[in-house]
C-alpha cells in the first residue's frame, strides 16, 4: 500500500505518510493501553478523539485504501466519535479496544511510503 498526499497524481510528500505511520502506531498504544482499568474517565475522552483524527486522517491521506478497509476506518470513525459518543459496557469497549489496536498496527504493517521523483520536465520550469 503506497501512501502519500496526492498533488495532481504525483506523490507530493512522504512526510504525511512517516506521520501517518507513527499515529498508527500511538493510537494503537493507547487503545491497548485502555484495556487496563486505571485510566481516569478523561482519558477515554481522549483516545476518542484521537482514534477518530487517525481513522480520518488515514482515509483521506492512504490513495489506496479498499473498499473494507474504507468501511473499517469508517466504522472506527462512528464508535470512537467523540461529537456523539456511543456509549457501551466496558466489556463491549475492551473488544473494540482490542479490535482498533490490532487493526491499526495492521494497517501500519502494510504500509510503504514512497517519495516520488520529481518529473525532470517540471524542474525546468
Amino acid at each position: 500500500m503506497v501512501v502519500g498526499i496526492w498533488d495532481e497524481g504525483h506523490m507530493a510528500d512522504s512526510q504525511a505518510g512517516e506521520f501517518l505511520k507513527g499515529a498508527l502506531f500511538y493510537a494503537a498504544v493507547a487503545s491497548f493501553a485502555a484495556i487496563l482499568p486505571i485510566w481516569p474517565y478523561g482519558y477515554y475522552i481522549l483516545l476518542r478523539w484521537v482514534v477518530t483524527g487517525v481513522s480520518v486522517y488515514a482515509l483521506v491521506t492512504i490513495p489506496t485504501l479498499g473498499s473494507g478497509q474504507r468501511a473499517a476506518l469508517a466504522g472506527i470513525t462512528l464508535i470512537f466519535n467523540p461529537l456523539i459518543p456511543v456509549h457501551l459496557s466496558r466489556g463491549i469497549w475492551t473488544i473494540f479496544n482490542l479490535g482498533v489496536g490490532g487493526y491499526f498496527l495492521l494497517l501500519r504493517g502494510k504500509m510503504t511510503v514512497v517519495v516520488a521523483e520529481p518529473d525532470p520536465s517540471e524542474l525546468q520550469k
